[in-house]
């Protein structure tokens, strides 16, 4: 389905131009009453500056004393005047550089570049599940809430400090509470003290017939947006990235109504295709080709060169279903990989579990003690996007894929990550 933002709101919102990134300070714990010229006066009296330029972002959360709270761009007239203002700050409220910087999506150990920081975390000392093209541990955490990671950490038997939650937030906002909590949850995963395994799964193999008009149909697609703009989400990692259908259920449209015509034969084949491996799969002889009889999704997301983005479909009522296209591929400068037993094995370049691009999904066991690579290169899959997953790093080829999705109609619980069967 269409992935909540791994960027948060607060980033997406706030990012200022690159002229006015130096100037700008961030001022968390703004109270709900107080306004613009509050906090301009709230630097004269502290720091004796005057005219700074103040935007309140009503980003609100609740902090610990209940209140709803928070936070303010202060720009001020040049990029000193803001150092001063930030090296002389004696405010209760947490004031810092406001920078903003976006996330890799994979560890910068097995992808270097000549920029990379010879400092990064190696090979040795990752966890088998952040290894060989995937997100680190704190990105595969990024879908939990606060709440989530607290409970999480609880249940694992390592409670996360108060004291040291609120210095975080103090220091930083919520960005860094938040921070504070993966890294915490991270950390016990890579101690080893609790497990964290991988498991492989493969989906349905698709028709030769239907992978050949598929790749025909998305090698043909009019996306929206040119190769080198700006995504069409932000907070994922894709070349292209097109919804088709409805994108949420306050949307009363039907899909027929938004299917746009240089869209139609995506959309036409890709219905055709789930429809008839449902049909086979169900062994029931059901007529009827305009719509799957079995599954009605409402919408389709295609994507082109989709990497990484861990994120949680909320939108979803119930379970997906995913495919993939390509000839994609992860080539690994390490002699070894780790399997789903924890221990290191001569990689085989045949062997189809480390082609790269799988679908990475967190099982439903509890405690995140699972992560499943499904294989859906040529392959149909049904898993559940109400459970954190992304896609494992590839870095040879191109990888199409498609997402079939309903996010209105009778909806069912999240039960299994991944199912083995398409029925």
């Amino acid at each position: 389905g269409v992935p909540k933002s791994s960027v948060c709101l607060c980033q997406q919102l706030s990012r200022p131009s690159n002229q006015e990134r130096a100037r700008t300070l961030w001022l968390g714990s703004v109270d709900e009453h107080e306004n613009e010229d509050d906090l301009a006066k709230l630097f004269v009296t502290l720091v004796g500056v005057e005219g700074p330029h103040v935007t309140i972002r009503r980003k609100r959360w609740t902090n610990e004393d209940g209140r709803k709270q928070g936070f303010a761009l202060i720009r001020f007239k040049s990029e000193a005047e803001a150092t001063q203002v930030l090296s002389v700050w004696s405010g209760n409220r947490p004031l810092r550089a406001h920078k903003w910087e976006r996330t890799p999506t994979v560890n910068p150990t097995l992808f270097p570049t000549k920029n990379s920081s010879q400092s990064c975390r190696t090979i040795s000392n990752l966890h088998p599940s952040e290894q060989s093209g995937m997100p680190s541990l704190e990105l595969q955490l990024e879908p939990l809430t606060e709440t989530q990671l607290r409970n999480r950490l609880s249940l694992l038997g390592y409670p996360s400090c108060a004291e040291e939650e609120a210095k975080a937030m103090a220091t930083g906002g919520r960005l860094a509470k938040k921070a504070f909590l993966k890294q915490s949850l991270a950390d016990v995963y890579r101690s080893n003290k609790v497990p964290r395994r991988l498991r492989f799964a493969r989906g349905v193999p698709i028709p030769e017939p239907y992978l050949n008009t598929m790749m025909d149909a998305l090698e043909s697609l009019h996306w929206r947006r040119r190769v080198g703009e700006s995504r069409a989400r932000k907070g994922v990692d894709a070349e292209q990235y097109l919804v088709l259908g409805r994108s949420s259920a306050e949307q009363p449209q039907s899909k027929a109504e938004r299917i746009a015509p240089q869209h139609a034969q995506v959309w036409a084949v890709a219905m055709d295709l789930l429809s008839s491996m449902l049909r086979t799969s169900s062994g029931d002889n059901i007529d009827g080709s305009n719509c799957c009889e079995l599954y009605e999704p409402t919408s389709l997301v295609v994507s082109k060169n989709f990497k990484g983005s861990p994120h949680i479909d909320a939108r979803d009522v119930t379970w997906q279903y995913a495919a993939a296209f390509g000839d994609y591929s992860y080539e690994s400068s390490n002699k070894g990989d780790v399997y789903e037993n924890g221990e290191e094995e001569e990689r085989s370049v045949d062997d189809a579990l480390y082609q790269g691009g799988e679908l990475c999904v967190e099982s439903e066991l509890a405690g995140g003690a699972e992560v499943i690579l499904v294989d859906t290169r040529n392959r149909l899959a049904r898993v559940d996007g109400r459970y954190p997953h992304w896609v494992r790093q590839y870095n040879v080829g191109c990888r199409y894929s498609l997402i079939w999705y309903r996010v209105a109609g009778q909806g069912t619980d999240p039960q299994r990550a991944v199912y083995d069967t398409l029925l």
